[in-house]
């Protein structure tokens, strides 16, 4: 457990550029300690970098053995129907968006030519062909968001790494044809809004965000607000709802802080967590969700979908409050829940597992799911829901890209213990910072 994170000040100056992006109006404000640094720029090394090319060489190169919607063209086209045949339509489009930003992240990190021409393909698919109305993503999805707010991580990702002006264009316009009043895992798209604010500057993207939330959550909040209303978020009311959905909506009041300093924002989020924690979380950071929350006790389990998603929005906590809880948390979700989760080869995993798990058969999972969901605890390529085989893939890129964060202007953040290189350029002089450690194991 870490005491506080280490911080290197960098004494040959600093220049901020802001690149060439489209429509820019105004440089935006930023509130929280600490901001993302550039994946391009994060190199892991050692057994962290082993886990990656464990992750390309088992299920990412072979992502057919998972089964449908992964052997499909993901959302470089039209995914046929198949699989699950209680599935929603947007479901094979949430499942295929995880695998296709964790894989496309992972390739950056490896800078694997195959892993990343799958991110870009599926992004470049997705820029060529708009609707009529602006918004991006197949017809077959309608309004929905949640599924294109998963896959639009991968277009944030392809835009950080390419340059590619298209992205923040038509984001934008898929931005302006959005339905005000989104609700729980809809309003999810708030992330990318929010994100293209921050590289455009355009003030009528972050008010149409801040008006989507306000209309959930804040004013009296909708007849389909679950769990979500500001008031109990902020009095840390305990929490009864999917695990996803509570670690994915509950962080977008947090990114709205990031991006508008507003303090109610940033206590709904601490509310939140607070009643996770004391409520569901569990020893390795991760709660009990079997699909949803469950108080915590000595045999509760959790869906791997939620430890890729728990881990990206304890980033964005520590980013905001820079309080090095977060990071512990992180730690311990991906170096026991995480590892856990996979076996040695990245050929399987489990889609139910537990700090205490005795046994992973095809008859031990307590989860009342029937005679189909006894077997989601078994080490397998695919499950009879198909969502976590696609997450998976994201849960060791969610972590490395928050292990190097930016603070103050001559500020570089080592925020997260695992063996890596920083690279980066600072008024013309170019940087490398190396973190050698074997932790978690003992030593140095």
């Amino acid at each position: 457990m870490k005491k506080k994170l280490i911080k290197l000040f960098i004494t040959v100056g600093l220049v901020l550029e802001l690149g060439s992006c489209t429509d820019v109006t105004d440089t935006p404000e930023y509130y929280g300690v600490y901001k993302e640094a550039d994946i391009e720029n994060i190199q892991p090394s050692s057994w962290l970098r082993e886990i990656l090319q464990r992750q390309r060489d088992g299920l990412g190169l072979n992502r057919k053995e998972s089964g449908y919607p992964y052997n499909t063209c993901l959302w470089n086209g039209i995914i046929p129907k198949g699989g699950n045949p209680i599935a929603k339509g947007w479901w094979p489009y949430e499942q295929s968006g995880y695998m296709t930003d964790g894989l496309y992240r992972c390739g950056i990190f490896l800078r694997d030519s195959v892993l990343m021409q799958l991110g870009c393909d599926n992004a470049r698919y997705v820029l060529s062909h708009p609707r009529e109305n602006g918004m991006l993503g197949p017809e077959t999805l309608g309004e929905s968001q949640w599924a294109f707010s998963v896959f639009a991580r991968t277009l944030l990702a392809y835009y950080d790494y390419t340059g590619d002006d298209r992205v923040p264009v038509l984001l934008k316009k898929h931005f302006s044809a959005l339905n005000d009043t989104l609700t729980n895992r809809q309003t999810c798209i708030i992330e990318s809004m929010c994100k293209i604010y921050s590289y455009t500057g355009n003030k009528e993207i972050l008010q149409k965000a801040r008006h989507i939330w306000d209309l959930f959550s804040m004013n009296g909040g909708t007849k389909d607000n679950e769990v979500f209303i500001h008031e109990d978020m902020v009095s840390s009311k305990p929490i009864d709802v999917h695990g996803v959905t509570a670690a994915e909506v509950s962080k977008q009041p947090l990114i709205l802080y990031l991006y508008t300093g507003k303090q109610e924002y940033l206590d709904a989020a601490l509310g939140f967590y607070s009643s996770v924690e004391r409520e569901n979380e569990l020893p390795d950071g991760i709660p009990a969700s079997y699909e949803s929350l469950f108080p915590k006790h000595a045999e509760a389990l959790h869906e791997t979908c939620d430890i890729s998603d728990f881990i990206w929005s304890y980033g964005y906590m520590l980013m905001a409050t820079g309080d090095v809880k977060w990071a512990d948390k992180m730690e311990s979700a991906v170096y026991n829940a995480a590892l856990g989760a996979i076996n040695k080869d990245f050929k399987a995993l489990q889609y139910f597992s537990s700090p205490n798990q005795l046994l992973a058969t095809e008859k031990s999972s307590m989860a009342p799911y029937g005679e189909e969901g006894l077997s989601r605890q078994a080490y397998r390529p695919g499950f009879d829901v198909e969502c976590c085989s696609g997450n998976v893939h994201r849960m060791f890129p969610n972590y490395i890209s928050r292990m190097w964060m930016n603070g103050d202007e001559h500020e570089i953040v080592a925020a997260l213990y695992g063996p890596s290189e920083y690279r980066t350029e600072i008024n013309g002089t170019n940087v490398c910072i190396t973190e050698d450690t074997s932790y978690p194991s003992p030593g140095k």
